[in-house]
């Protein structure tokens, strides 16, 4: 992996995560992403890798002025972009859910529970975890 690719990838997880604060309504709230790289390395790792080898990306959100308030999800390099879209966006619902309390977001339309993340034909998509077919939309930044 080069450097190049490297910074593809970091600038495809940033954009993932930003349209994913957008779909869970903290943009408007003022969370934003605060960093995307390669997570720090175990004390096991060989020191004389590449510096650009690396599996995922440790991305870190948070609201502005909050800086106790962090959240951290991977973005796996290693599994093909859709997937690695779909895990990203629920490991950052999960947390979000547990932060608000369990409000449903991005909500269902009509139902109480949020959207679940889930592959449409290999598309990145928020979808009811009931009926599919009741609500489907593109996971923002996908």
């Amino acid at each position: 992996m080069s450097e190049t690719d490297l910074t593809d990838d970091i600038a495809r997880a940033r954009r993932l995560t930003e349209g994913v604060l957008h779909d869970l309504e903290l943009t408007a709230l003022g969370w934003r992403v605060r960093s995307v790289g390669p997570p720090a390395k175990d004390l096991a790792v060989p020191p004389l890798l590449h510096p650009f080898l690396t599996t995922e990306l440790l991305v870190e959100v948070g609201p502005n002025g909050k800086p106790k308030l962090t959240i951290h999800v991977y973005f796996s390099l290693v599994v093909p972009h859709w997937h690695a879209c779909v895990v990203t966006a629920d490991q950052l619902q999960d947390q979000v859910l547990e932060w608000n309390h369990g409000r449903p977001v991005p909500a269902c339309p009509g139902h109480q529970h949020p959207a679940m993340a889930r592959p449409i034909d290999s598309r990145p998509t928020w979808v009811c975890p009931h009926d599919d077919q009741h609500f489907q939309r593109a996971i923002t930044g996908s």
